[in-house]
């Protein structure tokens, strides 16, 4: 592990989504501090539950409101939020993870009513009626994300 904190290194970002290396990390972080951001999403509630100072999340270009109201529930150690929010989150990961990066953020944000350039990597016939299924599911599913993400105290 580097050196942190006063050292040259002042963060990380944990990119690796291996809950082992993150707690190793969080470890490190409690005898030499250091800022540290979760930057895989399947690992954000741990992360955030355990005190890492934030995210990069690749899912909040696409729904900042998902990532923003997990974030305020983990905050507010209101349980039942953050389980059903991870749920949503979870669910929105395992579409993802049926593309290569970034088309399924791109569909999302296409859904969303932004413009979005051509896809980078091409998809072809079976890939686009995939990507299809994921837009029908999108429609139906980012409006219940959009409600059940919105910040109410309890």
């Amino acid at each position: 592990m580097p050196p942190a904190g006063n050292g040259p290194v002042r963060g990380i970002k944990d990119s690796s989504g291996t809950a082992d290396y993150f707690r190793g990390l969080m470890e490190q972080r409690a005898r030499t501090p250091f800022a540290l951001l979760i930057g895989n999403d399947t690992l954000f509630v741990e992360g955030r539950g355990g005190g890492a100072d934030g995210g990069v999340s690749g899912v909040a270009c696409a729904l900042p409101e998902l990532m923003l109201g997990l974030d305020r529930a983990i905050a507010e150690r209101n349980q039942l939020r953050v389980e059903l929010l991870e749920g949503r989150l979870n669910e929105f990961i395992s579409w993802l993870d049926r593309f290569p990066v970034p088309v399924g953020i791109k569909a999302a944000l296409a859904s969303r009513g932004l413009r979005v350039g051509p896809h980078a990597v091409p998809t072809g016939p079976a890939g686009r009626k995939q990507l299809d299924e994921y837009a029908g599911w999108l429609k139906e599913w980012i409006p219940q994300v959009l409600r059940e993400s919105k910040h109410t105290k309890q």
